[in-house]
């Protein structure tokens, strides 16, 4: 699908851009690619920040918590983390089919939501200011070998396993990023795809 001169031609300059980059502008590029790389791109930059988050699992979930400014954030969010865990595991729990539960900060408001992404998508597709933070994998293939049918038990475990250190660290980036520079980046993008057209603001 990508050998051709004019996908080539197309796709110019994207391969100097990351993954990151890419999707969060993939609405824009021509429709042929689009498919592609939110099965593909989606799998591998989900795949990437969820075997980041996870460490060696904790005697219990109430053992591993976040701390500091991300700890304040989700309480300012959510109530405290206590709520923010049960609506996170509502979600993931009631998720018809495969896909993603994400936390994401929005670089533009600096707040904390929650999004369920079907298949391989992320926050990040359908605006680029909404940065990923941590994610649950509800695919099959993810819990099934070990957890058979039991997503419960999955996702009760998975409190045990964060590893909170990095996600404070995409929380800390997220609130450092410039929206005005993420901003600019949607002209450039048209330089790079044969002047397909963007704005900002999605």
């Amino acid at each position: 699908m990508y050998d051709d001169e004019n996908s080539s031609n197309e796709l110019k300059g994207l391969t100097n851009q990351s993954i990151e980059f890419i999707l969060s502008h993939v609405q824009y590029l021509p429709e042929i690619y689009q498919v592609g790389l939110k099965q593909y791109g989606g799998g591998y930059l989900n795949h990437k920040l969820f075997f980041s988050m996870l460490q060696t699992p904790t005697a219990t979930a109430d053992e591993n918590k976040p701390t500091g400014p991300l700890l304040k954030a989700i309480e300012k969010a959510f109530g405290s983390f206590d709520k923010f865990k049960q609506i996170f595991t509502d979600v993931s729990l009631e998720v018809f089919g495969s896909g993603w539960v994400w936390l994401y900060i929005d670089a533009y408001t600096k707040e904390l939501n929650y999004s369920f992404a079907a298949n391989q998508e992320n926050p990040i597709m359908f605006n680029k200011n909404h940065i990923t933070l941590l994610g649950i994998d509800l695919w099959e293939h993810a819990y099934y070998p070990v957890y058979e049918n039991r997503r419960s038990e999955y996702v009760d475990n998975f409190w045990r396993i964060i590893n909170w250190p990095f996600v404070s660290q995409l929380y800390t980036e997220g609130i450092a990023k410039q929206t005005d520079a993420i901003d600019n980046q949607t002209e450039d993008i048209g330089k790079h795809t044969g002047g397909c057209p963007m704005h900002s603001g999605i």
